[in-house]
């Protein structure tokens, strides 16, 4: 219907007068309120509004009053009558996400994440990371010589035993989990409970940061990494999507490139710079209807070479019908060549480029992987050159 028909007593069409309303009424809004709220960092978690999968979505505004930390991160406080410890501050510094440490009697970390406003929390009590029997026996014997037990006597007793509680569930499931690996092996199992995707660039860079920490502390004590170590390892994304860290003078990112600059050594920072172009991992989601599609080819176990491995994901699901293959991997980026290693640790995993591996011809059953899609060039023998001088190709030559 042309503009000019059924116009209102305001002059707008009927399709017209709630999106000009709207514009007026911001309009207005915005210029009464220029000064404070021009370009404020708002998350949108503040705003009420569903930020979706990538919570660390920002609206750019000016002027935003940073409040100070109550509590660091990783500490536990009593709140609401249960023991919670403080995972991470997000957006402003005015939400904090918090876990309830009962879930802790699994390995698999916090199921469920509240997330609260920093001013709720003010008032909280610090909880001890443990208490001794005789810390407990002397909290009883405090409050039964007072005569009655106070509100804040009653607390600090009901968290320091459910803390009590808590680890001790904690060490058995540590317990349990290792005689379940010495059976099965010590391999890294995929769990949606890990929440390895969580969150947007920012969070997936902090997972990145604590992942290289944990690997470098590994290296220097010359150990494995245990099951919950392993889980902080599989949130290592790679660079793929976080290009902007790696890249100098990046608005917002001055801080990011910063810290991963000093952690990282010049030959790993320049291989990290190189992987963004190819480093994007394949969700499990999507690697097991692969391994679907093998099954109902026939294939029940061999040698199984991944030629990208990156972390090693399409190994984090190898299905119960393979589990007596033989896994080989190779990966040119070195931080997660190595974190592949500690992940899947009686795997053969090669930490250099494809094209320098030695592997005999004809000895994999199935290769599996999302292999470098680019056309860069790629070093090869003159026999596999002949078929595939660039990548993708050269991997599936010289896989042959």
């Amino acid at each position: 219907m042309p503009e000019s028909e059924s116009t209102g007593a305001d002059g707008y069409g009927p399709l017209e007068t709630e999106e000009k309303f709207d514009k007026k009424y911001h309009s207005e809004e915005e210029t009464e309120n220029q000064e404070d709220v021009s370009e404020l960092q708002l998350s949108l978690f503040d705003m009420g509004l569903d930020a979706g999968p990538d919570t660390d979505a920002i609206l750019d505004m000016e002027e935003v009053q940073v409040q100070s930390h109550p509590f660091q991160e990783g500490e536990r406080i009593a709140y609401k009558g249960r023991v919670y410890e403080i995972l991470q501050y997000l957006y402003d510094g005015r939400t904090v996400e918090i876990g309830d440490i009962s879930q802790l009697k699994n390995l698999a970390g916090f199921k469920v994440r509240e997330r609260v406003s920093v001013v709720e929390l003010q008032g909280c009590q610090v909880v001890k990371g443990d208490y001794s029997d005789g810390e407990i026996a002397s909290m009883v014997v405090e409050a039964a010589e007072i005569g009655e037990i106070m509100v804040e006597s009653r607390e600090a007793l009901q968290a320091a035993i459910q803390t009590v509680q808590v680890n001790q569930a904690h060490d058995r499931a540590i317990l349990e989990d290792f005689d379940r690996r010495v059976v099965r092996g010590f391999h890294y199992r995929f769990s949606e409970e890990h929440h390895l995707y969580d969150g947007g660039p920012k969070t997936k860079f902090k997972n990145n940061v604590a992942a290289v920490h944990l690997l470098k502390e590994l290296q220097a004590q010359g150990r494995m990494a245990t099951a919950e170590e392993q889980i902080i390892l599989a949130r290592f994304v790679g660079w793929g999507g976080l290009a902007n860290a790696l890249t100098p003078g990046k608005s917002g990112w001055e801080a990011e490139y910063e810290e991963i600059r000093g952690l990282l050594t010049e030959e790993e920072f320049q291989a990290a710079q190189e992987s963004t172009l190819t480093a994007y991992y394949t969700e499990q989601n999507v690697i097991r209807h692969i391994y679907d599609a093998l099954e109902r080819f026939g294939f029940r176990g061999g040698n199984i070479l991944d030629p990208a491995m990156a972390t090693g994901n399409f190994f984090s699901v190898l299905p119960e019908s393979m589990a007596d293959s033989r896994l080989y991997g190779v990966e040119i980026e070195p931080v997660s060549g190595h974190i592949a290693r500690h992940l899947y640790p009686n795997a053969d995993i090669q930490v250099t480029g494809f094209e320098h591996t030695d592997f005999p011809d004809q000895f994999f059953d199935v290769v599996i992987g999302n292999i470098p899609c680019t056309a860069a060039p790629i070093s090869l023998p003159i026999r596999e050159m002949r078929k595939a001088p660039s990548l993708p190709p050269g991997f599936t030559a010289r896989s042959g």
